[in-house]
């Protein structure tokens, strides 16, 4: 599990650098879905390329792929009160000499629906079925995920993944106020602060400076972590210090706090190609004749929607491959922990350590 957190800590941390200083959130583990189909189809330079950016070098793509449909059937039993799905499909023109192997492999290694288009129909019908097929997966939260049928290409590879929990500890809606929240390129927006007291587990990362509290869902085997850094520290240089091992490697202790963390709505859309790019591997390089001869992807174009409320979290995200141009706590009795300034946040499971989701609120 530790390379796939290696990957999404980089791929976070890459991404904010594309972000012009906003809010984003990204799904690694949605990227990696794709990212693993992708390199099942792929020449060998290219599909090495590949699991050297998953951190994955000394197993077969079978078996590594046997591990991610491992992992991703654990996230949907582990806690029945926190709701996990995720499906995969494969779309193909008719008119593409798909390898039948590859396409055996999509139904059988990732559980995909495998779906066959007619061009002539239009870009506008198919992107339609292909919006269809990601709300469906997506339970409504992603309607609209491609807003442009030139996305549409011969080949495509789609994630699509859902979470909802319950907080564990609730937060009181009448203890909800209006507050000002510091904007990452300056200045100050009102935003609602839920409110919540109580025993947490929380901890020092990377220094005394930088707290991180840790927001549990359901039956506790997934959880929301918010990292807040020192008030007067470059937010920029403080994600470029954030990685798995410092993640891992934490302490943690229960104590009683005073939290304060902002209702959110989060929409975040980007091409993650580049940012891929900035971290080794040019996609649109990539060799793929394991899955069509002249296939080509350009684009890895991903989605995350992304709720808090006061009685917990309604995520989803949405990625697809296609060729298109675009130490512990200390004597504290009590502490407060006010998330009225930029912060990194994810949501993780705890037995596997899965990242689910990660980014950045900054706005």
């Amino acid at each position: 599990m530790q390379a796939n957190n290696d990957f999404a800590f980089e791929l976070f941390k890459a991404a904010f650098l594309y972000s012009s200083g906003h809010s984003f959130l990204i799904s690694p583990l949605s990227a990696e879905a794709v990212l693993s189909m992708l390199a099942s189809g792929a020449d060998e330079p290219t599909r090495q390329q590949i699991y050297s950016l998953l951190g994955q070098t000394e197993t077969t793509s079978r078996e590594i792929n046997a591990l991610f449909s491992k992992l991703t059937k654990g996230l949907k039993t582990v806690d029945p009160s926190t709701k996990f799905t995720m499906a995969n499909s494969f779309w193909m023109a008719e008119s593409i000499p798909v390898h039948k192997d590859y396409v055996s492999l999509v139904k059988e290694d990732f559980g995909g629906d495998v779906v066959s288009f007619n061009p002539s129909k239009g870009g506008n019908a198919i992107m339609n079925q292909v919006n269809s097929w990601v709300s469906s997966k997506t339970e409504g939260q992603i309607p609209d995920f491609l807003e442009n049928p030139s996305y549409i290409s011969s080949a495509m590879l789609l994630n699509a993944l859902y979470f909802k929990g319950y907080w564990k500890d609730k937060f009181d809606p009448s203890a909800t106020k209006k507050g000002s929240f510091t904007k990452l390129t300056g200045g100050t927006t009102d935003k609602s602060f839920m409110k919540r007291s109580g025993q947490m587990n929380c901890g020092y990362f990377i220094d005394e400076n930088t707290v991180y509290c840790q927001f549990p869902f359901g039956a506790d085997a997934y959880r929301l972590s918010i990292i807040l850094p020192p008030e007067d520290m470059d937010f920029g240089k403080f994600v470029s210090s954030v990685d798995y091992e410092k993640w891992i490697y934490r302490d943690m202790a229960k104590i009683e706090v005073r939290a304060s963390i902002p209702r959110l709505s989060l929409r975040s859309k980007m091409d993650l190609s580049p940012v891929l790019g900035a971290m080794g591997f040019s996609l649109p390089e990539g060799v793929f004749s394991g899955i069509a001869d002249d296939v080509r992807f350009s684009s890895l174009l991903q989605e995350t929607r992304y709720t808090q409320e006061e009685n917990g979290v309604e995520a989803a995200s949405a990625t697809m491959a296609t060729q298109y141009g675009l130490g512990k706590l200390s004597e504290k009795k009590v502490i407060d922990f006010i998330a009225d300034r930029p912060y990194v946040m994810l949501i993780d499971e705890v037995t596997s350590g899965a990242i689910l989701f990660i980014g950045a609120v900054t706005e």
